[in-house]
C-alpha cells in the first residue's frame, strides 16, 4: 500500500484530481488502521478461549499429579514454593506474559505466522528485485536468530536463579502467616520479616540481572537488524540513481525489511517458568498401586497384623525390625496403617489382606484418624525446636531434644 501511495505521488500534479485522491488514499490509511485494531482485539478474544482452556487443563493435571505423589515428596518441598512455581508456570503475572498461554501465543500468532511472512518477503524480494535483496533478509535472520537462541539460553541462568529465589520468598511468607501464632507466642516477627527480607534481596539481584542481560540482548537484535537495514536502503539507493528501481521500489523493501522481527525476546523466560510446571508432573509417586491391585474388604472387622515388619525412613536409622503383633478390630492404632510409607519387609495386613496388595483408595476409605495437630515451620527440627529461643547453641537444642 505504501508503495502505491508513493508512486501516486510521482504522477504529475492535478489540482482538479488532487482533492479525490487524497480522500481515497485518508479513508483507506484509515480503514487499515482500524481493520488492524478491530482484528487485533477479535484475535486476542478468540484466542483467549484457547489459552484459557489449555491453561485449566494443565493446572488441573499438576494439581493432580501433587495429590497423587507420596508424602515424602512434599515433606521434601515446601509448600510456598510449589504454589508459586505453579502460578508461574500457568498464570499471567504483572505486565510480563508468561507460561503456558505466552508460550501458546507466541507459537500461534507470532513463530509460526512469522515463518511463513518471512518466506513471503524473501520470494517478493527475489522476483520483484534481485536474489541479493533476499539473501540479505535471509541472511538477517539467520542472524537475528541464532543471536537471540544463543544469549536467551545464556540468560536462563538468571532465570532461574530469580525462580529460586521467588519460591524461597513464598516459602517463608507460607510459612511465617500459616504460624501467625507461634511467631507471636515467641516475639519473633522482626526474625520472621528479616527472613523475607533476605529472600527478596536475593529475588532483586537476580531480577537486575535479567533485565541487564535483556538490554544487552535487545541492544544485538538492533545491531544486527540496523546493519541489514543499512546495507539493503544502500543497494536500493544505488538502484534509485542507477535508474534500475523507482522511489517506491525503495519504500517498499524498507516496509518489507521492518517486518521481519521476530518476537524471540520473552521465550526463553517463558520455557523457564514451565519447566518447573512440568518437572513436577515428572515426579513419580513411590508409593503406588500394584497392577493387579483389588479393594480391600474388611471382612472380620478390621483385624490389623503385623507380621516381621522392619521400617527405616530414608535418611535415617532403623525405627523397628522383625515387628509381629496382632491388633483386634474394633481398636485403634496409628502405625504405617495408611502406607504413606513403604515398609522395608514383613507385611501388614488387614483382614488377612495385605496393604500393598490392595489399592490405596479403598485402603484410605477404610481407615480413619484423630489428628494431634502441631503448629511446625517448613524447615529441620533444630530449627523448630531453637524458635522458642533463636539465640540457643545447638548443644542446648540437643539437649531440650
Amino acid at each position: 500500500m505504501f508503495k502505491h501511495i508513493i508512486d501516486s505521488l510521482s504522477i504529475p500534479f492535478d489540482p482538479n484530481t488532487f482533492q479525490g485522491a487524497w480522500t481515497v488514499v485518508g479513508t483507506m490509511i484509515a480503514g487499515c488502521i482500524i481493520s488492524a485494531a478491530v482484528f487485533s482485539e477479535l484475535r486476542s478474544a478468540i484466542f483467549t478461549n484457547v489459552a484459557q482452556s489449555a491453561i485449566r487443563r494443565v493446572a488441573r493435571s499438576v494439581f493432580i499429579h501433587l495429590l497423587n505423589v507420596d508424602v515424602g515428596f512434599h515433606l521434601r518441598n515446601q509448600t510456598g514454593g510449589l504454589t508459586r512455581a505453579i502460578d508461574r508456570g500457568h498464570v499471567r503475572q504483572s505486565s510480563s506474559k508468561r507460561g503456558v498461554s505466552f508460550i501458546l501465543s507466541s507459537i500461534v500468532f507470532h513463530v509460526v505466522p512469522t515463518a511463513l511472512e518471512i518466506s513471503i518477503v524473501c520470494g517478493v524480494l527475489t522476483y520483484d528485485f534481485r536474489a541479493n535483496y533476499a539473501g540479505v533478509a535471509f541472511a538477517t535472520m539467520l542472524a537475528y536468530s541464532w543471536f537471540t537462541i544463543r544469549t536467551t539460553a545464556w540468560r536462563l541462568q538468571f532465570r532461574k536463579r530469580a525462580n529460586e529465589a521467588d519460591n524461597r520468598a513464598a516459602s517463608v511468607l507460607t510459612d511465617s502467616l500459616s504460624n501467625y501464632e507461634t511467631v507471636k507466642h515467641f516475639n519473633n516477627e522482626a526474625y520472621e520479616i528479616e527472613q523475607y527480607d533476605r529472600a527478596l534481596q536475593r529475588y532483586e539481584k537476580a531480577t537486575i540481572g535479567i533485565y541487564k542481560s535483556l538490554a544487552y540482548l535487545n541492544i544485538g537484535q538492533s545491531v544486527i537488524f540496523s546493519a541489514s537495514l543499512t546495507a539493503m536502503m544502500y543497494m536500493a539507493a544505488q538502484g534509485v540513481l542507477n535508474g534500475l528501481m523507482t522511489v517506491e521500489n525503495l519504500v517498499l523493501i524498507n516496509q518489507l525489511e521492518f517486518q521481519l522481527s521476530l518476537p524471540l525476546n520473552f521465550l526463553g523466560q517463558s520455557l523457564i517458568d514451565m519447566q518447573t510446571l512440568f518437572n513436577l508432573q515428572q515426579t513419580a509417586p513411590i508409593i503406588k498401586d500394584k497392577p493387579d491391585a483389588k479393594p480391600l474388604q474388611i471382612t472380620k472387622g478390621g483385624e490389623i497384623r503385623f507380621e516381621n515388619v522392619s521400617f527405616q525412613y530414608s535418611s535415617s536409622g532403623m525405627i523397628f525390625k522383625d515387628l509381629s503383633f496382632v491388633i483386634p478390630a474394633g481398636k485403634k492404632v496409628a502405625l504405617l496403617c495408611f502406607r504413606f510409607y513403604d515398609i522395608d519387609q514383613g507385611r501388614i495386613l488387614i483382614d488377612s489382606q495385605g496393604i500393598r496388595d490392595v489399592t490405596l483408595a479403598s485402603l484410605w476409605s477404610h481407615t480413619g484418624i484423630v489428628p494431634q495437630h502441631s503448629s511446625l515451620f517448613n524447615s529441620d527440627v533444630m530449627h523448630n525446636i531453637r524458635y522458642g529461643r533463636l539465640g540457643a547453641s545447638d548443644e542446648e537444642v540437643q539437649k531440650v531434644a
